[in-house]
């Protein structure tokens, strides 16, 4: 190669030159130069697209192209990657968010104040996230920040708490929460949509795989030549730089792994590994780069990074590579980068020589191997590099045959059932108020809806702009709770079998529950709170906690500026727990006790609401209570109510127990419900002492034993 050996590539390698100077051919010379030793494996990270293109047409290439644009891979910036202990997984945990972290806070291009704030609510998130899973997606992170935001502080805390997240990181999430701006969460939102938004995009598929298809080992192997073409004419800004960074953090840990499997096997050598990265500013600000430069050589993985001025790179880690590559290569450069790469080479007379460099033409200060003697510099006059001999057509069909391709990104929230217990145990909303009003008018005014009348609806009732709306319901879908349809050039969108199941069931005969006029009641008001997109709990009669029939929670108001003057606004992401208002619902009076226990035992809400059936019981229902103007009275006259069959669900199941209990699906099936509610019931009876259960699994009433 010229006047450069073998042993000049056991070490990290700099380049730095102008554009059109020579360093991209340098780049390709070395790799072609690595590729025909066949001794090496090369991994080369392209941002541009051009390079990556050049080297898979050359005469002999056998390159892996990893190009997303042509072929849709995998690659996970959140996945853990293998562990062997929980003390690994600490650490991996600890290195990967420290690095998202730095990602993340150089995209969101955030002010020093708010950067902080940010920060903390990103990691809270991400340590709560890998609680759950190793496989955590941005679209997990998404939605996660849209929930907390949604939630109040001891809800999240309690959630964080619950899966063994530190005190500390929970109370400073907290604070920061509390006192960053709506607007600057608001802006971060947005950004990190860019990488889960819409489903189906090429970003979504390739970001939100909970598994990378990318296989790091097989890139490793001696003679693997792989290249990650991300074309700046074809691919985001965002995206290109978010796999950079996640290739490089990814490839390092490979490598890892493969040292602790040899020294666990205790044989076999180390294949060198060449990480290549030109304009290697886009991954810069990278901490795990300094690692890299002081510790990847021991793992047999060396460096070539390329970029075209000293500026582009922060001065600490600009030293690091000064004082651990083998070798400092210049091509033409301004003056005030040719004056620091002088001073780096230890030759400041060198400055001028580096300002006038022909193209093609560099300076290289080669480090003697092992450390000894001194340091050479000279020039060099590096060849041009072959011309290709494929065409690019054929380069990206034989691409797009890869089978690391197909990657299909999962649109699962995987810690939504961590939520809906947490919020389910506190009666507490487990939607946002924009996500519930529009599950609500699915629901309740469906069957189906235009996208176009959804969005004009919820914009005109309450001042909400398409972005709340089209996330919103981009939510629900992926929770499998909405379903899209499309007819012709519309979209209809309709509520999906499972948020009936889950939100609007209104069985409620417990052991504790009311008659017929009761249930009915409480159905009624259910469907009105509902329209109105306010969330119910709804005590099921169930035993537990001693809870009124309905807690009423409704969206937040708030005195906004719209279409030019002050409006009451519904708030999209908060409901108002200040405000939320106890519902019982009283037809039978005769137990004087209960109806004053139960006046009591909501003092703790903000208000107390009781219905009635008739006015002459709404009299008698005050003269009860005594006067006050502590809770309020309601009237709802249903007229005559027919009994459903059978009367009593309770009573009917205990009937059946008497007369040799026939089974769960045939007891459900007589009583026309559902086997879940069989089981409930029937739980509830056995706390109730009303009936138990033999170890054989058989039924008897307590009066037959």
């Amino acid at each position: 190669m010229n006047q450069l050996t073998d042993d000049d590539l056991k070490g990290h390698v700099f380049v730095i030159g102008s554009t059109g100077s020579g360093k991209s051919n340098f780049l390709l010379y070395t790799m072609d130069y690595i590729a025909k030793r066949g001794d090496s494996a090369v991994i080369f990270i392209d941002p541009h697209g051009e390079a990556s293109l050049d080297l898979a047409r050359m005469e002999g290439a056998r390159v892996k192209l990893f190009d997303p644009y042509y072929l849709s891979f995998g690659l996970n910036p959140l996945e853990l990657g293998p562990y062997e202990s929980k003390e690994e997984r600490k650490l991996l945990i600890q290195t990967r968010v420290g690095e998202l972290l730095i990602t993340m806070a150089d995209f969101f291009g955030v002010t020093v104040d708010q950067a902080p704030r940010l920060i903390w609510i990103l990691r809270g998130g991400l340590y709560f996230l890998y609680s759950i899973t190793d496989t955590p997606t941005f679209l997990d992170l998404y939605y996660l920040l849209t929930d907390i935001l949604s939630m109040e502080s001891d809800d999240v805390a309690a959630l964080f708490s619950s899966v063994g997240i530190d005190d500390e990181i929970i109370q400073r999430t907290l604070s920061a929460i509390s006192r960053l701006e709506a607007a600057a969460f608001t802006a971060v939102l947005n950004r990190i949509s860019n990488f889960v938004m819409p489903s189906g995009s090429l970003t979504s598929r390739t970001f939100c795989t909970r598994k990378s298809t990318v296989p790091f080992e097989e890139l490793l192997r001696p003679g693997s030549v792989s290249a990650f073409r991300m074309s700046k004419f074809q691919l985001p800004d965002d995206f290109r730089k978010m796999a950079t960074n996640t290739l490089i953090m990814d490839i390092y840990f490979a490598v890892q792994r493969r040292m602790k499997a040899l020294e666990r096997d205790g044989s076999g050598a180390i294949t060198p590994v060449y990480m290549v990265i030109d304009e290697f500013q886009n991954v810069a600000e990278l901490d795990i780069l300094q690692t890299m430069l002081s510790e990847a050589r021991k793992f047999g993985l060396y460096l070539i990074v390329a970029h075209q001025n000293v500026s582009q790179v922060r001065e600490e880690l600009f030293r690091s590579f000064v004082g651990n590559t083998g070798m400092l290569v210049s091509f033409r450069v301004g003056p005030e980068d040719a004056a620091e790469m002088a001073k780096a080479m230890g030759k400041k007379d060198l400055a001028n020589t580096l300002v006038a460099l022909p193209n093609w033409v560099c300076a290289v200060r080669r480090n003697p191997v092992g450390g000894g003697g001194l340091s050479e510099i000279f020039l060099l006059h590096m060849p041009k590099v072959p011309g290709p001999i494929r065409s690019a057509d054929a380069v990206f069909e034989e691409a797009r045959r890869a089978p690391w391709g197909g990657a299909e990104e999962d649109r699962h929230v995987s810690y939504r059932d961590a939520i809906e217990s947490e919020m389910g145990m506190k009666g507490r909303p487990g939607l946002s108020p924009a996500r519930w009003t529009i599950l609500t008018t699915l629901t309740m005014r469906g069957p189906q809806w235009k996208y176009k009348d959804l969005m004009w609806k919820l914009y005109h009732e309450y001042g909400w702009d398409e972005s709340v709306t089209l996330s919103s319901i981009n939510y629900l879908a992926d929770l499998g709770l909405v379903k899209a349809s499309r007819q012709g050039d519309d979209v209809f969108y309709e509520a999906a079998h499972p948020a009936v199941d889950r939100y609007f069931q209104s069985d409620i005969r417990g052991p504790r529950a009311g008659g017929p006029v009761h249930q009915a009641i409480v159905r009624r008001l259910l469907r009105r709170y509902w329209e109105m997109g306010y969330w119910c709990s709804v005590d099921d009669g169930s035993p537990g906690d001693d809870r009124p029939d309905i807690l009423l929670f409704r969206p937040l108001i708030t005195q906004s500026d719209w279409k030019g003057e002050r409006k009451a606004i519904r708030e999209p992401a908060r409901w108002d727990y200040s405000n939320v208002t106890a519902v019982e619902v009283e037809t039978m009076l005769g137990h004087r006790a209960q109806l004053k226990h139960n006046l009591e035992k909501n003092r703790v809400y903000a208000a107390t609401t009781f219905v009635t059936d008739s006015e002459a019981h709404a009299e008698r229902l005050k003269e009860i209570l005594g006067e006050g103007n502590d809770y309020t009275v309601l009237v709802e006259n249903i007229g005559k109510v027919e009994e459903e069959a059978p009367d009593d669900l309770d009573s009917f199941l205990v009937s059946l127990v008497k007369d040799g209990w026939p089974g769960m699906a045939a007891a459900a099936g007589r009583a026309h419900v559902s086997r879940r509610t069989v089981q409930r019931h029937m739980k509830g009876l056995m706390q109730l002492g009303v009936i138990v259960q033999s170890e054989e699994g058989k039924y008897r009433p307590v009066h037959l034993i």
